[in-house]
């Protein structure tokens, strides 16, 4: 929300936590057998 700058920090620290901690990538390649974002195309 636009109006919460608060709680955006909150979010993308939670974003930026499971990314390095690797929790994305382990529910990325639960539902999906390709990188979502394109960086490694499926083959």
């Amino acid at each position: 929300r636009k109006n919460e700058p608060e709680l955006l920090k909150k979010i993308d620290s939670a974003i930026a936590a499971i990314i390095a901690n690797g929790t994305y990538k382990k529910i990325e390649s639960h539902y999906f057998n390709f990188d979502v974002y394109g960086a490694n195309p499926a083959k």
